[in-house]
């Protein structure tokens, strides 16, 4: 008689989150299994490791066709508080034109990426840019061009996201409002 052959997928997960199944599972040759992880609140994936090597910020992994023992663990890394500090007073800027978006984050963020969005006083939201998270400063600055409508009172908001397909959440808004004519 023959058995099919066995392997073990071990997973771990560090503070400020989960990974499910948290237990070892044994899986039989050529199957599938997948993992979860889920970030405490306040905090995001920062890295997922599959046989001690980088996945990125994942929430999910799926291992297939299993033919081989393996690891998985997952980090987490607080999100950070984020406080636009530009513009800072009112100002006027031509349709089309640029406007300097500066802001600072609490901490280093290694992961991610942040969202420049300009809100119309009509509460229309538009996506000016994304910037990717550079891991190395606190101190960010970019630019948007504004392709919006005419108006008084518009508003830049910064957000952050821990992946690509996060939804935008933690923000900082900018303390001066902007005129484009």
């Amino acid at each position: 008689s023959f058995a099919i052959n066995t392997y073990t997928l071990a997973p771990s997960a560090g503070p400020n989150g989960t990974i499910s199944p948290n237990t070892t599972q044994t899986v039989n040759y050529g199957a599938s299994q997948t993992f979860t992880m889920t970030a405490n609140a306040g905090y995001h994936v920062l890295d997922v490791l599959v046989a001690s090597v980088s996945q990125g910020p994942l929430l999910t992994y799926q291992f297939t066709n299993v033919a081989l023992n393996h690891t998985i663990s997952a980090t987490f890394e607080a999100n950070p508080v984020i406080s636009v500090t530009a513009p800072a007073t009112p100002a006027t800027y031509s349709q089309g034109g640029t406007l300097p978006v500066t802001w600072t984050t609490n901490l280093t963020v290694s992961s991610g990426e942040f969202g420049i969005w300009i809100v119309s006083p009509g509460n229309i939201w538009t996506l000016g840019k994304v910037v990717p998270a550079n891991g190395a400063s606190t101190n960010y600055a970019d630019s948007v061009v504004l392709n919006v409508a005419t108006g008084v009172g518009y508003q830049s908001y910064v957000y952050y996201r821990a992946t690509s397909v996060s939804p935008w959440s933690i923000y900082g808004l900018a303390p001066g409002a902007t005129t484009v004519l």
